[in-house]
């Protein structure tokens, strides 16, 4: 297979071997799920799971059909833990790490691939940034695993203490919402609801895989000097940090009597910061989804639409589209041409891009919804839950739907995990070529908006 670097076929060629490297992984992973090795019980596991939870991980969504804990041995878990930051990192990080380790040479079209799957708009660095990509993740995994085997530890015993910090700290900061601990009565973190600790790091290692490689990098290279980062890293870092904080206030507004009600008001202001930071794209909850209040569960799917920042381990539209359209939209309600943030001017092509992205995610959650609907009979906010949460790369779920998903259900959502995983974009546009503009400009007609 070549790369081919003919002009006609360029978006062609990358946009299939970007798509096609996440299959191979895919599948292979579904393949070392199914081995008796790899599962608790005695022989082989079903595939049909195994291929359901590799996409889950490969996506780094989180969503699951199956106990993890219950359903797969040691062996199965490391597996999903590998899916998983193969995932968060990206399968052409991965191949330049290797090539890195192997001391190969990383040539133009592996360059290429690495910039179109990674998000990045330049080639120049691109070596130098996986380098320190590997440094950076490997650190703060670390640092994350070990403060959290403090909590670990104490309730589960050394070893599967231990274990138990390096999983969820790989999932916290690649944006998976996996874990061990949660049973059939008392899911993911809500055993851990009172437990200050966990909620703290697992929130920050959120945060920080959800910021994005770009802006650490940006941060490690400027320090405290703010003024020299890019307009990029001031609009996420802002963006972030405004959602975080109006989330913070909301989910505690809204939650404090509903699904919080059992928790003191210390926990509840941390399970507040907790829930406002989850889903947007990790998947982790501390609170029973099927008790939320009507304002918490709609704000709850909100984040999950807005999601993370670009070249993260995050999914939904980013946080940077969706401050571009906010401030498109009040410049072209004041009758002003342009959206200008410290002075600078947003691309023209950017926010047409913006635009799109929006209009494709909203597309794919309303057919992805009737499709579903048409196929089993489901509660509407279930099915529009799952979905969001599918393609948003979240992994929350609303009463245990996802393993209620009949055979073409989890079809559609795995599809949908998989493009939320790549990029709409990249998915839609890349595979299927370059147009050419129009030879022959057309008359311009206004239409009436609104």
């Amino acid at each position: 297979m070549t790369l081919g670097l003919h002009k006609k076929n360029f978006n062609l060629q990358y946009g299939h071997l970007i798509v096609l490297g996440y299959l191979v992984v895919i599948f292979s992973g579904a393949f070392l799920l199914c081995l008796p090795i790899s599962t608790k019980g005695s022989g082989f596991g079903s595939f049909w799971d195994a291929l359901f939870l590799s996409v889950s991980a490969t996506c780094i969504t989180g969503l699951t059909v199956v106990n993890i804990f219950a359903t797969y041995s040691g062996f199965g878990q490391l597996i999903i833990l590998l899916l998983t930051q193969i995932g968060g990192l990206g399968f052409m990080t991965l191949i330049a790490i290797i090539l890195l380790f192997l001391k190969r040479k990383i040539d133009f079209g592996k360059r290429r691939l690495l910039m179109e799957s990674m998000g990045l708009l330049k080639m120049s660095g691109i070596v130098r940034l996986v380098k320190r990509i590997i440094v950076f993740t490997l650190f703060v995994e670390f640092v994350g695993a070990v403060l959290l085997s403090f909590s670990f530890v104490q309730q589960f015993g050394f070893w599967q203490g231990i274990w138990f910090g390096i999983f969820h700290s790989v999932a916290a900061f690649c944006n998976a919402g996996f874990d061990l601990v949660g049973t059939a009565s008392v899911g993911s973190l809500i055993g851990f609801a009172n437990n200050t600790l966990v909620a703290i790091v697992i929130g920050i290692l959120i945060v920080i895989g959800g910021i994005g490689f770009l802006v650490w990098n940006d941060v490690l290279d400027n320090k405290w000097n703010i003024s020299r980062y890019s307009l990029h890293s001031k609009i996420t870092l802002i963006t972030t940090l405004v959602l975080i904080v109006f989330g913070w206030i909301l989910f505690f507004i809204f939650e404090r009597n509903d699904s919080m009600k059992d928790l003191g008001v210390f926990d509840q202001i941390w399970v507040s910061f907790f829930c406002s930071i989850s889903p947007r794209t990790a998947g982790f909850f501390m609170v029973d989804l099927s008790k939320m209040s009507s304002g918490g569960s709609f704000l709850t799917m909100l984040f999950m639409f807005v999601g993370g920042s670009s070249g993260s381990t995050a999914g939904g539209i980013k946080t940077t589209t969706f401050a571009i359209l906010l401030l498109n939209a009040i410049r072209t309600s004041q009758s002003v041409r342009g959206v200008f943030v410290f002075k600078r001017k947003i691309d023209d092509n950017s926010i047409k891009q913006a635009s799109a992205l929006v209009v494709i995610f909203a597309s794919l959650v309303v057919i992805s919804t009737i499709l579903i609907s048409l196929i089993q009979p489901l509660p509407l906010k279930n099915i529009v839950f799952e979905v969001l949460s599918a393609l948003c790369t979240v992994g929350l779920s609303l009463s245990g739907t996802t393993a209620l998903l009949a055979p073409l259900s989890r079809l559609i959502i795995m599809l949908l995990m998989l493009i939320g995983r790549v990029g709409c974009v990249m998915m839609i546009f890349g595979l299927t070529g370059k147009k050419s503009n129009p030879k022959i400009d057309r008359l311009t007609e206004k239409i009436q908006i609104g």
